[in-house]
């Protein structure tokens, strides 16, 4: 049984849950908190994690969601009827560091090709290569039901449902994972920053 965000957020101790790419605002290196928990963690532990916050600025004060003209999800779910439910995952921005190039022509290929060229790097520096050890929260908010608009056609490359409803719900998602990320966002260690959705 899956909990909603009355509850208490469920946590999952290092790993990477990738629900939405973030990226700090600013910089090509994402912003942590320190944790106040005190844990057991063994020598490599404890140097992973120095490493990790060693990259960090704590004056980024803005996280990056790129999900403003993302709306197959939302296109899929009024089509066969699903609930949406907002899910936030707070400090998987800093599990990895990563470096983006900046550039008209890597710009140019990126629109060109759909994905952004990047080099990442997790624990021991290694490129490509395992997370660093984080302490995952994630937090579920109350499920978005939506009535199937789909027109059973599998022909229908729409499924039937209109651009007009799919931007109403597609802003009521926002809306929703906004208000969740600012309910939790304090308890989380990110009570300084600002979700910022492009």
């Amino acid at each position: 049984t899956h909990s909603t965000e009355n509850a208490e957020p469920l946590t999952t101790k290092g790993g990477v849950q990738e629900v939405i790419h973030l990226e700090s605002a600013n910089s090509n290196v994402c912003n942590d908190e320190t944790s106040n928990e005190k844990t057991s963690k063994n020598t490599n532990d404890d140097a992973d994690e120095t490493n990790a916050n060693s990259r960090q600025k704590n004056n980024e004060k803005h996280l990056t969601l790129y999900l403003l003209k993302r709306k197959g999800f939302v296109k899929h779910a009024l089509a066969t009827g699903s609930p949406i439910v907002p899910v936030f995952a707070f400090h998987l921005d800093g599990s990895y560091g990563y470096y983006i190039p900046r550039s008209k022509i890597v710009h140019r290929i990126s629109r060109a090709v759909g994905v952004v060229p990047l080099v990442f790097w997790g624990r021991f520096g290694i490129p490509f290569g395992i997370p660093y050890p984080k302490r995952i929260v994630v937090v579920i908010g109350e499920a978005i039901d939506v009535e199937s608009e789909g027109s059973g056609d599998d022909d229908d490359d729409d499924g039937g449902v209109s651009e007009e409803r799919v931007d109403r719900v597609h802003k009521l998602f926002l809306r929703e994972l906004e208000a969740l990320f600012e309910r939790h966002k304090v308890e989380a260690g990110y009570g300084g920053r600002k979700l910022r959705i492009v």
